[in-house]
């Protein structure tokens, strides 16, 4: 007799606001990397292949995300949304800044300035992975508790570097509060803090991912 094999429960799907904000995003993206693709092959002084094949591939996920409004990937919808929002930041970033360096050259002699474009689609992908980020973190209380245990963390550690930043000049200099011993020891303690608030930060928002995985504990 054979002893079935256990298998982990589903995660939830998606929730209706997520995968229309999706398809929203997708659709636009998709036919961003279309219009790229259109004018650098009709417009375009020369054909930047670079820029093309990123492009087709900004397309192709557009596609994926508008199956993923069509519930295509219910086994899977945060890690589906993190691979869309990271093909179409990678696309973003690597066709704008790199293959066309923030410039579309035209056949006519002008130039497209694609900066703000660029920046735009690369904040677009980043909405996307912030959605896949809430449909792990949703799934549990205690992703949540630990969520905002990393973001009190994250803002300590924020405004202590913010500050150490601010002031880097006198403490270079040993001047900050008034021996220079004393500096020396407060910005030791303080990046000795820094680390710690790090490594804090990190490992709650770890184990708010974790939490959120279908068959962990909640707690």
């Amino acid at each position: 007799m054979t002893t079935p094999t256990p298998t982990l429960p589903l995660p939830p799907h998606a929730l209706p606001s997520t995968r229309w904000l999706c398809a929203a995003i997708s659709a636009v993206l998709g036919l961003a990397s279309l219009g790229v693709i259109a004018i650098n092959l009709f417009a375009g002084r020369q054909t930047e292949f670079l820029a093309l094949s990123l492009e087709a591939c900004g397309l192709l996920a557009g596609v994926f995300g508008l199956l993923f409004f069509r519930s295509r990937f219910a086994a899977g919808p945060a890690m589906t949304l993190a691979c869309i929002a990271g093909t179409f930041f990678t696309v973003a970033f690597l066709s704008g800044r790199v293959a066309l360096r923030f410039e579309l050259q035209l056949a006519s002699g002008d130039a497209l300035n694609l900066r703000t474009f660029t920046f735009a689609r690369v904040g677009l992908a980043l909405v996307l992975a912030l959605l896949a980020a809430f449909e792990v973190l949703r799934r549990s209380q205690g992703s949540k508790r630990y969520l905002v245990q990393a973001l009190a963390a994250g803002s300590l550690l924020a405004a202590l570097g913010g500050g150490m930043f601010a002031t880097r000049d006198r403490i270079a200099a040993g001047t900050l509060l008034g021996p220079s011993w004393a500096t020396w020891t407060a910005a030791g303690m303080a990046t000795v803090a820094l680390m710690a608030l790090a490594c804090i930060a990190l490992h709650c928002t770890i184990r708010a991912f974790e939490l959120g995985r279908p068959g962990e504990p909640t707690a």
